[in-house]
């Protein structure tokens, strides 16, 4: 938006010439022009770059890096054969019930936290926090474990009670590939949910009630219309995660034969006799169009109305009062927490202290000390560490000199750099993989590193730059500029007013968005799938590859491991976040008291 002109007072408008130009805005220096062209260079290199050799991979003969001939024939094979249609169409089936069902009992758990009166409610988002935080994969395998046909715990648990040999729990089917799915997006959905539905009038409700309306009517009628904008992008989203979703389908689908779009694009690659990049490529064009569309069709659908939630004095957000009904209501909330937490964690250490997945008569941690052993799996654990914490501090820094340049210079360059940055962001994982491996091994200088940490934290990197800025820019944004004008007032150069008062200011966001950056990073599973080799795994990947092989209970404490890992970053930045707050406040009183 264009800021307003100031008001012309009738004298200055008698002397103004009716065909005045306006000034022309001050043009940069050259050596600014350079480098915000070189960035722009840079920027376009590292997030567009990708997505274009997706589109280019699907028309080559030969695998990324390789010299190859243009080709349509990949391409039409790929979406000629019966069997990509139907998969495509058992999957687009899957995304609806996964998202219809993840959304509804994430609108019904963070309405019972937000709008009523239930016991324990103030527990529920940081539990939903955590469930949020543990990587899908770990889902995937706990529940692979404990749905188990054979040795599963719950058909172990409900044979010691029924004291029969009981196989009635099989987790390896649609259902049971659904049911884990929409467990971790729930936590998700709840977690986007809670915000918007704390924030609404509690008049509109009781206006609602007033006019003869029960409760149910008034949650379908009033509540869910004025929080569609909330609720159609989070189903949007949970469609687009559904869709592109590659590791609970490889865990849990994949025994049983199932197969979804995204593991077909891995299995185009991984499961063929001769690997056919361009017609995973194919596929993965595909999946982004869908994506745009859907995302676009909502926009449009959604630009023309009106949704206001909160407004003038009558605005109130007291709770229900659910008399009988509050023990059940903390009840059906307090299952979800023991599907989705309590069972998996469960299983997944004393599955770990297994020497063979169902022996339960001597349990040990023989598999840590293996660990810690075996060059491999101690590699793994190193590079998983090395890419959370350098990849998650690299995507900061760079979302942060991103964001510092918009701020300095506005305008439609600066605007465009930070909007690539989102394309990565909007391609499911097993297609970001593979547009990776297309973009870093088709440049002879990044095509040396692969196999390397170094190449796989740059792609890693990339993937997670836009939820590196969207998590400064709120601070950012609320930060006046009065402060850096002061700085560069007093003589202070762009760099030195960063260092001495943005990077100060911003260092608790920093710390946030570092351990969030930092855990995707570190819990990623399918672009290092594509692009990590034997010699340089990651937890996720060898934690699957030993889950494949048979050697559950080594998975297991693997990702026992790996959990521990997070619980030791969360409270290292929990401690440095509080020690910057004390600090600050410091500063403050002396600077009052002074």
């Amino acid at each position: 938006m264009m800021p307003e002109s100031p008001p012309t007072s009738p004298a200055t408008a008698t002397i103004r010439r009716p065909n005045q130009r306006r000034l022309a805005p001050a043009r940069l220096p050259r050596a600014t022009r350079v480098t915000l062209g070189v960035l722009f260079a840079l920027v376009a290199l590292l997030f567009v770059g990708p997505v274009v050799m997706l589109v280019v991979g699907a028309f080559r003969t030969a695998p990324p890096g390789q010299e190859g001939t243009w080709s349509a024939e990949s391409f039409l094979a790929a979406w000629s054969s019966p069997r990509t249609l139907a998969v495509l169409g058992a999957t687009i089936l899957l995304a609806v019930i996964v998202t219809v069902v993840s959304v509804a009992v994430a609108v019904a758990i963070v309405y019972v936290v937000t709008r009523t009166d239930a016991p324990g409610r103030r527990f529920v988002t940081p539990l939903m926090a955590v469930a949020f935080a543990t990587p899908t994969l770990y889902f995937a395998i706990s529940w692979g474990m404990l749905g188990n046909k054979q040795v599963g715990l719950l058909n172990g648990v409900l044979g010691a009670v029924t004291g029969a040999d009981v196989h009635l729990i099989d987790i390896n089917n649609w259902i049971g590939v659904g049911f884990v799915m929409a467990l971790k997006m729930v936590a998700s959905h709840y977690m986007l949910f809670i915000g918007p539905f704390s924030a609404i009038d509690r008049s509109l409700e009781e206006a609602s009630q007033v006019s003869g309306g029960g409760r149910l009517r008034t949650f379908v009628n009033v509540t869910i219309p004025v929080m569609a904008p909330t609720i159609t992008s989070v189903m949007i989203l949970g469609f687009v995660i559904s869709l592109g979703a590659l590791d609970t389908p490889l865990v849990i689908g994949t025994p049983a034969g199932i197969e979804v779009f995204s593991s077909r694009i891995f299995g185009f690659i991984r499961f063929e006799a001769s690997p056919d990049y361009a017609g995973a490529s194919a596929l993965s064009i595909f999946l982004a169009v869908v994506i745009v569309a859907v995302v676009l069709l909502q926009q449009m659908s959604l630009s023309k109305k009106n949704f206001t939630t909160i407004t003038g004095k009558s605005y109130r957000t007291d709770p229900w009062r659910l008399g009988r009904w509050r023990q059940p209501a903390s009840a059906a909330v307090g299952l979800y927490f023991v599907l989705a937490l309590v069972l998996p964690l469960i299983q997944l250490f004393l599955g770990s202290l297994q020497p063979m997945f169902g022996l339960w008569g001597s349990l040990g941690f023989g598999n840590y000390a293996k660990i810690f052993a075996r060059p491999d799996l101690s590699q793994a654990v190193a590079n998983t560490i090395t890419l959370g914490v350098g990849g998650g501090f690299a995507a900061m820094t760079i979302a942060f000199v991103l964001l510092m340049i918009a701020r300095r210079f506005p305008g439609r360059l600066t605007r465009t750099m930070l909007l690539v940055t989102w394309l990565p962001w909007a391609l499911p994982g097993v297609v970001l993989g593979l547009a990776m491996s297309w973009a870093y091994l088709s440049v002879p200088g990044l095509k040396s590193l692969y196999g390397s940490v170094a190449l796989l934290g740059i792609a890693l990197m990339v993937a997670v730059v836009p939820l590196a800025a969207r998590s400064l820019e709120g601070p950012l944004a609320g930060m006046s500029s009065e402060l850096e004008e002061s700085a560069r007032t007093s003589g202070a150069g762009a760099l030195a007013t960063a260092v001495t008062v943005t990077v100060p200011l911003l260092a608790r966001s920093f710390l946030s968005g570092w351990f969030i950056t930092g855990l995707v990073i570190a819990s990623n599973f399918d672009v290092p799938l594509l692009l990590s080799t034997a010699s340089n795994p990651s937890v996720p990947v060898i934690a699957y590859q030993l889950y494949t092989q048979g050697d559950t209970p080594l998975a297991a404490a693997l990702f026992c491991l790996l959990l521990a890992m997070i619980a030791v970053g969360y409270v290292l930045i929990t401690a440095a976040t509080a020690l910057i707050r004390t600090i600050n406040r410091a500063a403050r009183a002396s600077g009052q008291e002074g």
